[in-house]
This record gives C-alpha cells, sequence and structure tokens, in this order.
C-alpha cells in the first residue's frame, strides 16, 4: 500500500454510505469549498453541462448531444453520491474523471452543482432577509 493511498473513509472514496449512495458530505462545505468546485466545474464540467448547469454546454454546437440538465427534478432529486460516482466513473457518454480529479476535488464539483441547483430553482422566501434588497437592486439593473 502506497503511503497516504489507505481509503477507510468509504463515503469520501466512493459516495457510498452502507453500499447506499450518501445523501450528504463526507466534510463540511464552506464558501472555500464553492469556490474551488466551481473552479473544478468551469474546466471539466461547463463545456458539457454550461455554466448554470442547464446542459448548454458549448461542445453542443460542435454535435455533442445535450446533457440532462441539472435543475431537471430528476436530476436535483438524486443524492450528492450519484453526482460523486458519476464524476468518478462517467455514464454513457460522459468519461471517467476519477483518475483526473482528485476526491476531494470531486467533492467540491458536488456541492457547487447543488449550488447551481439552489441558485436557479430559488424563490424569494429563501433569499435571507437582509438579502433582498441587493435582489432588489439587480432587478431594476437587468430592466
Amino acid at each position: 500500500m502506497a503511503r497516504g493511498q489507505l481509503r477507510l473513509d468509504a463515503q469520501r472514496y466512493t459516495g457510498r454510505v452502507d453500499n447506499k449512495l450518501t445523501e450528504s458530505f463526507p466534510f463540511t462545505v464552506t464558501l472555500a469549498v464553492l469556490e474551488r468546485g466551481r473552479d473544478r466545474y468551469d474546466i471539466f464540467c461547463a463545456p458539457c453541462h454550461g455554466f448554470v448547469g442547464d446542459g448548454n454546454g458549448p461542445v453542443i454546437r460542435y454535435g455533442m448531444k445535450t446533457p440532462t440538465s441539472f435543475h431537471d427534478p430528476e436530476m436535483r432529486d438524486e443524492p450528492a453520491g450519484f453526482y460523486f460516482e458519476t464524476i468518478t466513473d462517467g455514464t454513457r457518454v460522459m468519461p471517467a474523471y476519477g483518475a483526473r480529479v482528485a476526491p476531494d476535488d470531486r467533492w467540491a464539483i458536488v456541492a457547487y452543482i447543488r449550488a447551481l441547483q439552489l441558485s436557479q430553482n430559488a424563490n424569494a422566501a429563501q433569499v435571507p432577509a437582509d438579502q433582498l434588497p441587493l435582489l432588489e437592486q439587480t432587478d431594476t439593473i437587468t430592466k
């Protein structure tokens, strides 16, 4: 066993707990984790999945199949471990990134996907009261 390669934390390295896809993260999601997730997402995921996770990445202009939007209800309902496992092992069209993206970075990407899902499907009732004036300013600017 190579030094640093003993992986006893199944959740962290497989996305599963008791052989079931986990709903939770193996560490606390912080702003730094989300920032790292955004950085890794922009590099590895956005070309296909788009910068907001809607499946409208630049590669579809070149004939690639449009990925399912992360905002579809069935995708929002998937546990966090589903995304981790998919990033690790790939799918029919999506390549496996397990060898290219470190486990903690895969979790950071999953956290960022969750943030995208929340941002694209939120309503004003979910916004903290002290942040509502910022939304109103942004809405005025975009009109």
